[in-house]
C-alpha cells in the first residue's frame, strides 16, 4: 500500500510539475534551450525522477546506472535512450561520447569508493562539447534532523573528504560561492570556465547548474 501511495504521489506531483527540478529545466531553457541537446544522465537510477522531466527534449540521450534491477524501469521510462547499465564514474574514464547538457544525480554521502560529486566532476570535462550545461547534485550543509535521517552523513571520513575536495577548514559548512570557486577552479584546469550558474533548493541537497565554454 505505502508503495502504491508513493507511486500515487510521485505521478501527481510530475504531472503537476511540483518538484524542483522542473523549475531547474525551466531555467536552463530560458538561457540555453535543451531542444535537440545531447544529453547524459548519469546515476540514473529508473528515470523516473529526474530524467523524466527533460527527457523530451534532447535529440540523444543516454542514460548510465549502475544497478540492473533499473534496467527494466529505465527501458520503460526512456523509451529511445541509450541504456547503460555501468558504474557511471568508471564509464565517465572511456566515454567517448560528447555531450552539452549532463544531469549528475550522486548520493548526497559517501557511496562505496565515492563521495558526493568530486570523483565524477573532473571526469566530466572529456565528455563535454565546447559548451556545456551540468546541473550537479550539491549539499552545502546538513541539519540535526538530516544526520539522523543518513546516520553516515558528516562522518570522520565524509568531513574529510569535503575538506580535501573544497579546501576548506569548515568542511560542515560550505558556501555556493565556495563551491563555485572549487568548480570553477577545476573548470580552468580543464581548460573551461563557468559563463553561467543557478542553483534551487532540492532537499537536503541543492540543485547547483553550471555552464560551461571551452577557454
Amino acid at each position: 500500500m505505502k508503495a502504491l501511495l508513493r507511486n500515487i504521489k510521485r505521478s501527481m506531483f510530475h504531472r503537476l510539475k511540483l518538484y524542483p527540478i522542473y523549475r531547474v529545466i525551466s531555467a536552463i531553457n530560458s538561457k540555453y534551450p535543451l531542444q535537440g541537446s545531447v544529453a547524459l544522465e548519469a546515476f540514473a537510477y529508473t528515470g523516473e525522477l529526474q530524467t523524466r522531466a527533460f527527457k523530451k527534449y534532447p535529440s540523444y540521450l543516454e542514460a548510465w546506472e549502475i544497478s540492473q534491477d533499473c534496467e527494466t524501469a529505465l527501458r520503460k521510462n526512456l523509451p529511445g535512450a541509450v541504456i547503460k547499465i555501468v558504474d557511471s564514474i568508471e564509464e565517465a574514464k572511456h566515454c567517448d561520447k560528447k555531450f552539452n547538457f549532463i544531469n549528475v544525480d550522486t548520493h548526497q554521502g559517501l557511496f562505496g569508493p565515492y563521495c558526493e560529486n568530486f570523483e565524477i566532476f573532473p571526469l566530466l570535462f572529456r565528455m563535454m562539447q565546447d559548451e556545456c550545461t551540468v546541473n550537479l547534485n550539491v549539499m552545502p550543509e546538513a541539519s540535526e534532523q538530516w544526520r539522523k535521517t543518513y546516520p553516515g552523513l558528516f562522518n570522520k571520513e565524509h568531513l574529510e573528504r569535503r575538506e580535501a575536495f573544497y579546501k576548506t577548514g569548515d568542511p560542515e559548512h560550505v558556501s555556493l560561492e565556495q563551491m563555485l570557486a572549487t568548480y570553477g577552479r577545476i573548470a580552468a584546469e580543464k581548460g573551461y570556465k563557468i559563463i553561467w550558474h543557478y542553483y534551487r533548493r532540492r532537499t537536503l541537497t541543492y540543485y547547483l547548474v553550471l555552464r560551461f565554454k571551452k577557454a
